[in-house]
């Protein structure tokens, strides 16, 4: 089984494709991993490098295009609209593939330093290429343009606009669950640990896939995801480097 991850790659630090990819290869997959850009730590560690790798992944994409069928594609950062038009036709191209879109870029109520509507306009492109969209509750609001309306309101637009639905983070300890092929939605009521940890919407990703590859049902894969986040949180707590994120190898 083929699995792609396009996303940032920051050289320190366990998030990103960094926090996904482990995920995965614990389940015995094989993973390709193309950097949407290069990071050179977790930006809560400044001053930090950023190196464009439009050109790479282009040129990856179309030498996989003709070689590899890919059974599921998962899309996180996509660092200009260039990466975003190229990745939606190469998605096309592989119509076998389950496509999971974290689209990140927001949190707290407001969109990431260096990013405005353009990177908006084409984020959501992508979220409709895809079969689920994983977002937290900012960024599922700038999905549908809704700033002002109940949560429940913003799940009826999201569930009009796109396909499979985890919203994690609904409200405190709760994340939201939407699956389309079913008709079925759920909230899932976790454990939270206090404290700051870079990557753990990256780990959610990459824990919630690497079990819904072999169960095939997004409730009972996003509540082991949160289930197992919570355990690894409060066993690793106290190791935890906020420049680094979780040692996520350790506790798989």
């Amino acid at each position: 089984m083929n699995i792609l991850i396009l996303n940032d790659s920051c050289s320190h630090g366990q998030v990103a494709t960094n926090s996904i990819k482990p995920c995965l290869e614990k389940k015995g997959l094989n993973v390709y991993a193309v950097p949407t850009c290069l990071i050179s730590s977790t930006f809560n560690k400044s001053p930090v490098v950023i190196s464009d790798t439009t050109d790479y992944l282009i040129n990856c994409l179309d030498i996989y295009s003709n070689s590899v069928k890919f059974d599921y594609i998962i899309i996180g950062f996509v660092y200009n609209e260039k990466q975003a038009t190229k990745i939606i036709d190469f998605i096309k191209s592989q119509d076998k593939a389950t496509v999971l879109v974290d689209p990140t870029m927001a949190d707290n109520g407001k969109m990431y330093k260096s990013l405005d509507n353009t990177n908006l306009s084409y984020i959501k492109e992508l979220c409709k290429n895809s079969d689920i969209i994983v977002p937290n509750i900012t960024e599922a609001r700038f999905l549908c343009d809704d700033f002002s309306s109940s949560i429940d309101v913003i799940k009826e637009k999201l569930k009009n606009k796109f396909n499979s639905i985890v919203i994690t983070s609904i409200g405190k300890e709760k994340i939201f669950v939407y699956d389309k092929k079913q008709n079925t939605e759920d909230t899932i009521t976790y454990e939270s640990v206090e404290g700051n940890f870079p990557g753990t919407g990256d780990l959610f990703v990459g824990l919630m896939l690497s079990e819904y590859i072999f169960n095939n049902n997004i409730y009972l894969s996003s509540k082991h995801a949160s289930d197992k986040i919570s355990k690894i949180l409060k066993k690793a707590k106290k190791e935890i480097d906020i420049y680094n994120g979780i040692p996520i190898s350790k506790y798989l």
